[in-house]
């Protein structure tokens, strides 16, 4: 055999091996550099679980984001009025904020709860205890607009949302997740909407299901019930990304904030309150609106519009033939290096 033919050969089968070795042992992705500035609690850990706000600075250029923590890890991050009251809170604290640019909300999973062999969740839903206490309409009314609007003040956030998920993802918890902008997960994480198991329909942000995976596949989730792998639920659409591990999806999670935080505050904050009323309105209606928007960016002598561009302009001239634009999604990115 030619020495260039087998070289070629050789060469195929190392980067064959190469790929292998990573689709078994994928390589760790690396995390951001953060600084956490501030730590604050909301509710009582000891009573009904808490929720715990991590204010963060991008070391880059200060950008600030907010991981929201769900902390109820003894039984599943599951909620209660409480927690919910708490979460809703945290959210319209945080969207009155100009200075935040990403928003990751996660279950809370300690390396004690680990070792304890507590299993992972990004939240089980409704505690069911206080689902079996109700026992009037009054009350359950009251219960319900709780989750809606625990939901909708995460989906009303200005700033970008993230669920980080790793484990079990279950009933108002899918509700929750399905809130946030983006949903990445671990390949061991689990999603399901099982109320109907429980003599109760699934509703409020359940509806944001069909916007998301479509109505058929709705019907898989509320009316048979069935769990989903993280497998299954990218290829539906439920969720963005898969990864083998809670440590790359949380290096995945931060350096998709950072690139979110480099991008223009007013444009991205116009971007997503288009995005909501797009799905909740007609095409011309939306169309309308989005002409609107874009007028609106070059108000004020359209400072941002003119800094950005600058950005792009001087961005291009140092890169020269090197450009490449920074949206372009390759097998190198971040969020394809674990991606199954």
């Amino acid at each position: 055999m030619p020495r260039k033919t087998a070289a070629v050969l050789n060469s195929r089968h190392f980067t064959r091996a190469i790929a292998q070795h990573r689709k078994i042992n994928p390589r760790p992705l690396s995390t951001p550099d953060m600084n956490v500035v501030k730590v604050d609690f909301i509710g009582s850990e000891h009573r009904q679980g808490r929720i715990r706000r991590e204010e963060v600075v991008l070391s880059k250029d200060d950008h600030k984001i907010v991981k929201v923590i769900i902390q109820n890890a003894q039984k599943g991050n599951a909620l209660n009025p409480s927690l919910l009251k708490d979460l809703k809170t945290v959210c319209q604290e945080l969207a009155l904020r100009e200075d935040i640019r990403c928003v990751i909300l996660r279950g809370d999973r300690s390396e004690g709860d680990r070792a304890a062999g507590v299993k992972a969740s990004f939240c089980t839903g409704m505690d069911v205890s206080h689902l079996a206490s109700l026992d009037s309409p009054e009350q359950a009314k009251s219960l319900i607009l709780a989750v809606h609007e625990a939901g909708q003040a995460i989906r009303d956030l200005p700033a970008t949302t993230i669920a980080a998920i790793d484990g079990r993802c279950y009933g108002a918890g899918l509700e929750l997740a399905a809130s946030c902008d983006f949903r990445f997960a671990t390949k061991d994480s689990l999603f399901a909407m099982p109320e109907v198991e429980l003599g109760i329909p699934s509703v409020v942000q359940a509806r944001l299901l069909a916007n998301i995976i479509g109505w058929q596949k709705t019907r898989q989730l509320l009316l048979i019930g069935n769990t989903v792998d993280s497998n299954l639920a990218k290829i539906w659409g439920l969720i963005d990304y898969v990864f083998s591990t809670d440590g790359n999806l949380l290096a995945a999670v931060s350096r998709t904030a950072q690139r979110i935080a480099e991008n223009a505050p007013f444009a991205m904050k116009a971007q997503k309150r288009l995005i909501n009323y797009w799905e909740e309105t007609d095409l011309r209606t939306g169309i309308d609106a989005s002409v609107e928007a874009f007028a609106a960016s070059f108000d004020n002598g359209a400072v941002e519009p003119k800094d950005y561009m600058n950005r792009f302009f001087e961005k291009r001239r140092a890169e020269k033939e090197k450009y490449k634009p920074a949206q372009l999604q390759t097998s190198d990115n971040l969020e394809a290096t674990d991606e199954k």
